[in-house]
């Protein structure tokens, strides 16, 4: 039909959805396919109640959402969610992508979901005892999940890279509309990707760990 030789996979898209998932700690052979994990940091300060055992399970009932569990790094998720509320809505999303000088794409664009939730995974015996994952102890994962009417190139993993500084206590969460309110610097020179000059509070999350689950 004429209708069917006018459709565009990516071009007639009026939505997409994105899922991005983080482990908090080491992630096993397995798991580093699919997730981009955060492995324990050398000499962090850990939690001295409960046995001292790295792999044991998380504890959710610290009453610092940013503690450290066991020697598994623990993400602010409240910091978080309070820095993703600033991206909602239509914005200028250039400072969180890669552009060229006279690209000439809208960088307009509308984010109508930006979800962040932690859930944990209770290890059994599918995962050998051989990846230093004791039977009984808990894997503790976050998940964002962002809709947006167009993607630019790499703003999906920008996005969550500099959420993820903001969840480690590396960036206030009221530095993102600060960056959404810069006005990017086109020239070449220090810090830049192609001829882009990005701010140096951004950061890009690796690409394990995204996937695309839904096109509307």
């Amino acid at each position: 039909s004429s209708s069917g030789r006018l459709f565009h996979a990516r071009a007639s898209c009026v939505l997409k959805r994105y899922v991005y998932t983080v482990l908090e700690g080491r992630a096993t052979p397995f798991e580093a396919r699919w997730c981009h994990d955060l492995p324990e940091l050398e000499g962090v300060k850990v939690h001295e109640a409960g046995p001292k055992d790295l792999n044991g399970p998380c504890s959710t009932s610290s009453p610092s959402s940013a503690a450290q569990c066991r020697g598994h790094r623990r993400l602010d998720i409240g910091a978080m969610r309070e820095a993703a509320r600033f991206l909602l809505s239509t914005h200028d999303f250039s400072p969180f992508s890669i552009l060229e000088a006279g690209d000439p794409r809208d960088k307009m664009r509308t984010l109508t979901r930006l979800d962040i939730e932690s859930s944990e995974l209770a290890v059994d015996a599918i995962l050998p005892a051989a990846w230093g994952l004791p039977q009984g102890s808990t894997r503790c994962f976050v998940t964002f999940t962002l809709e947006c009417d167009y993607f630019l190139y790499r703003m999906v993993r920008m996005i969550v890279g500099t959420l993820l500084e903001v969840g480690l206590g590396r960036l206030r969460p009221d530095a993102i509309p600060e960056i959404l309110g810069e006005k990017l610097n086109m020239e070449a020179g220090g810090g830049t990707v192609g001829s882009q000059r990005r701010d140096p509070r951004v950061v890009t999350a690796p690409a394990r760990g995204l996937r695309l689950e839904r096109a509307f």
